[in-house]
């Protein structure tokens, strides 16, 4: 979530600036924002990962308790 509000608040800012940013500054921008796709995704992945796998070990862990 934090990943996702920093682009949109990060594309804001290109949205006002854009015809003023030096080729660099846009090059930049372009560079922040295929970077932060890229951590969005991978997270986005480890919580589907986890939301799949935390029931089975919990109910793991419930039988060791019991045991």
């Amino acid at each position: 979530e934090k990943e996702t509000q920093e682009l949109q608040r990060k594309q804001g800012w290109f949205q006002q600036n854009q015809t003023t940013l030096s080729k660099e500054e846009e090059e930049d921008y372009v560079s922040y924002c295929s970077e932060a796709m890229f951590r969005i995704q991978i997270l986005e992945q480890r919580l589907d990962s986890h939301k799949r796998s935390a029931p089975e070990k919990y109910m793991g862990m419930e039988r060791k308790l019991r045991e």
